[in-house]
């Protein structure tokens, strides 16, 4: 139980005394009964008075500090809240991510409410100060927070208390600084543990120790394996050894009080970007608690294997993330992984077997804090949040993998890597798949699941769509560069009522974007193919007589086409070249539906006299001269159309259910079903 509802059981049974003992002396007319009732009562209301004033005199004259300058001891903090490094922990039932959370449900049966289930969070998390950071243990604490959600589904009642990151927090605990020593004892444990590790990949191990290549591991090779599994050891320990010092805020050992709180206690703004390297290996009492060496800031991964990819122009290095579902304890010698868990439901949802998954080009490393992230429940998950091309490279990294999921069209997957990948049995995408190798992955006998949300339209790149035409007709990214350059008002914009928007491509995506036109009080004039063309005309739109025509009349632009063979290249510039010189071109679609070239050269010309891009040739664009990120006249974006909190929860909710169903042994939303009865997925 803790420390907050023990107290308030205290209450309770004080205050319930002191009825009991009013009762008495009312319902007994004797004098004496009465004055001991009063007596007592006066007593305890004493005690309980001492008691408040003592705790609070406690507080008032404990010295505020901050996190820098904090001596050992009992001291007060103040800052804001953060997650500590790894998967951030989610709520129970609101699956919220928070930094702690108290819950209860509550079931209503026989016309009453029962106690189901309660529990509070014990997970470490870390209180921020424009000086430092320090580590917060919730464990025996009195933690008050403002943030209370109930809510009732069918007979069960749920409370959640919950503290979330970047919430203002108060802390008043005993402060210590750790050693970051390691225990000598441990050394044969994490030794073994390690041993046991390597001995799960058979085929790794003869890789690298069996020397006389007989197919074993003879005794002289079982004793290079032990030596080399020490010095792995060694080297960790050692690691951890030369970590910096880390600070804790946890339970006085004296019984003074410890609070946690999250009402604003003038929690100071100025706060600097945390660096997770520091948090390392440290005791908590009840045993040591192991964390990644090689944390880096940029991306708090749940598990980082250490490998490090060039730094690009902005000095940025490649991390991974490792998820299990069940709590995976791992030693020391195995590169140093820290105990965690991903295991977010009250019940484990059983899967017919465990596979390992790999999810590319997670930029902000974002899928695991998704709600439907819980479907892959029981199965090992790696996530890589940098972008990577390289063949070899992606090789490494998938070797082990039996299912890759796509984060759309980011990786190009082609013969030469799918050669190279033979545990690799299923792809698992949403949308086009113009970037797979399909008849490669048939050949290899790899499913590709892509669901191709027929009746769903990217709401979020139709409104980006609609974002990237107010930005650049009020020339709004310009007039903002112009304010922080201590300039008013630069120019003067255009206004959409009454002009002409013009729709290259009347899909799913297409529609959306002419029917949001009607509100801005625009003509929509349509270009597409014949059938599409019909249903624009049936949907009330007017048709143009020619793509000529669309070019030369519309005042706006927007590419809304799929990308393939015939429409590569579909936008000539000749085309560009028909456009008014107060035209907009916006392309949220692909950018090789345009020419090579031709958009950056026509509007040297003036040509059409703007342009708004969310897409280009090569991506991601990391060439700050490249031609049209150098023009005024455009409004760029780095292809965010469909990069939502909302989108991403849909497309990866079907996503994942292609990976959960083909675990099931029943794939589904099968690009090249021929695969299924494939000679070269049986083996």
């Amino acid at each position: 139980m803790s420390s907050s509802f023990r107290r308030l059981y205290l209450h309770v049974i004080l205050g319930g005394a002191q009825l009991v003992l009013l009762g008495i002396g009312m319902l007994v007319p004797i004098r004496a009964v009465w004055l001991i009732s009063l007596s007592l009562i006066a007593a305890i209301s004493l005690v309980a008075w001492i008691g408040v004033y003592r705790r609070l005199r406690v507080v008032d004259d404990t010295p505020s500090s901050n996190i820098a300058a904090a001596a050992q001891g009992y001291v007060e903090l103040s800052g804001r809240c953060a997650s500590a490094p790894g998967a951030p922990m989610l709520a129970p039932y609101s699956q919220m991510p928070c930094a702690w959370c108290r819950y209860v449900m509550d079931g209503y049966a026989n016309r009453k409410w029962s106690r189901r289930d309660e529990g509070e969070t014990d997970a470490l998390f870390l209180i921020v100060d424009a000086t430092g950071s320090c580590a917060v243990d919730p464990a025996g604490a009195e933690i008050v927070t403002s943030r209370k959600d109930s809510w009732t589904e069918g007979d069960y009642r749920y409370t959640e208390w919950k503290i979330l990151q970047h919430d203002p927090i108060y802390v008043l605990g005993e402060f210590r600084t750790l050693s970051q020593e390691v225990p000598a004892a441990d050394m044969d444990s994490d030794i073994s543990a390690l041993l046991t590790e390597w001995k799960h990949d058979h085929a790794a191990l003869l890789e690298r120790f069996d020397r006389n290549r007989d197919g074993t591991i003879d005794l002289d090779e079982w004793e290079q394996v032990r030596l080399a599994a020490r010095a792995e050891v060694e080297k960790n320990y050692r690691k951890i050894e030369a970590a910096p010092e880390l600070s804790s805020m946890q339970a006085p050992r004296d019984g003074r009080p410890y609070l946690i709180s999250n009402l604003s206690q003038g929690a100071g703004a100025e706060i600097p970007a945390l660096d997770l390297g520091a948090f390392r290996h440290f005791h908590r009492g009840d045993g040591w608690l192991g964390l990644e060496p090689d944390l880096l800031t940029r991306t708090p991964a749940a598990h980082s294997r250490g490998e490090k990819r060039p730094a690009g122009a902005d000095g940025e290095v490649a991390t991974i993330a490792t998820h299990r579902v069940e709590q995976t304890v791992r030693s020391l010698g195995a590169g140093c992984k820290r105990i965690f868990a991903t295991d977010q439901s009250r019940e484990a949802i059983r899967r017919p077997c465990c596979m390992k998954i790999s999810i590319l080009d997670d930029y902000h490393d974002t899928l695991r804090t998704l709600a439907c992230f819980r479907k892959l429940e029981g199965h090992e998950v790696e996530i890589w949040n940098d972008h990577v091309q390289d063949v070899e490279t992606l090789a490494g990294r998938l070797e082990h993998t039996e299912a890759l999921v796509l984060i759309r069209e980011r990786t190009q997957i082609r013969a030469p890597l799918l050669d190279r990948l033979d545990k690799l049995r299923l792809i698992s995408q949403r949308s086009v798949f113009p970037h797979i190798d399909i008849d490669a992955c048939t050949r290899r006998g790899v499913i590709v699941s892509s669901n191709q949300h027929a009746d769903t339209p990217s709401y979020a790149t139709a409104e980006l769509t609609w974002g990237l035409i107010l930005a650049a007709m009020r020339q709004i990214p310009q007039q903002m560069a112009a304010l922080r350059a201590g300039k008013w008002q630069i120019g003067v914009g255009s206004s959409l009522r009454g002009k002409t928007l013009g729709v290259y491509g009347y899909g799913r995506i297409g529609a959306v974007v002419a029917g949001y036109a009607k509100a801005f009080g625009m003509n929509v004039l349509v270009w597409a193919r014949e059938s599409s063309r019909m249903r624009a005309e049936a949907e009330g739109h007017a048709v143009a007589r020619s793509k000529q025509a669309l070019f030369e009349e519309c005042d706006i632009i927007s590419l809304h086409l799929r990308l393939n063979e015939s429409t590569r290249g579909i936008v000539t510039a000749e085309d560009l070249g028909r456009m008014k010189p107060t035209a907009l071109l916006v392309n949220t679609s692909r950018a090789p539906l345009i020419e090579r070239g031709a958009l950056a050269a026509a509007l040297q010309r003036g040509r059409p006299g703007m342009a708004a891009v969310d897409v280009y040739e090569e991506e991601p664009l990391l060439d700050p001269d490249h031609p049209l990120l150098r023009m005024d006249k455009v409004v760029c974006t780095p292809h965010i159309g469909y990069v939502t909190r909302e989108g991403y929860e849909h497309q990866f909710s079907d996503i994942f259910d292609q990976v959960v169903a083909y675990a099931a042994g029943a794939p589904i939303n099968v690009v090249n079903p021929e695969v299924l009865a494939s000679p070269a997925r049986e083996s």
